[in-house]
């Protein structure tokens, strides 16, 4: 299961992106995006979401798991339902040198 499915499998999240950030010695690492319920908003940690992400999530090296998630109260999206992230370098720039 990824990251993002294993974020998906708690009732009380509505949307979630994974993303890859920056890293000093790895490259990038992982990180998600995650949106609330209304409902339930403030009932959710970090901890919480990435203790699950972590154990349903087949990573195959710990560098694969999730190490921190921001909460957002939606996800951008284009007019079509797509998610739409804001990344940090331009598309096709790679995180390795």
């Amino acid at each position: 299961m990824s990251v993002e499915n294993a974020l998906y499998s708690d009732p009380l999240v509505a949307e979630a992106a994974v993303v890859g950030i920056p890293h000093p010695r790895l490259g990038e690492q992982v990180a998600a995006v995650v949106s609330v319920r209304p409902a339930n908003r403030g009932q959710l940690t970090e901890k919480c979401l990435i203790a699950l992400a972590q154990k349903k999530s087949v990573a195959v090296c710990s560098c694969q798991d999730c190490h921190s998630i921001v909460f957002v109260l939606r996800l951008p999206k284009f007019a079509v339902p797509v998610i739409v992230l804001i990344l940090d370098r331009p598309l096709g720039e790679k995180a390795l040198p």
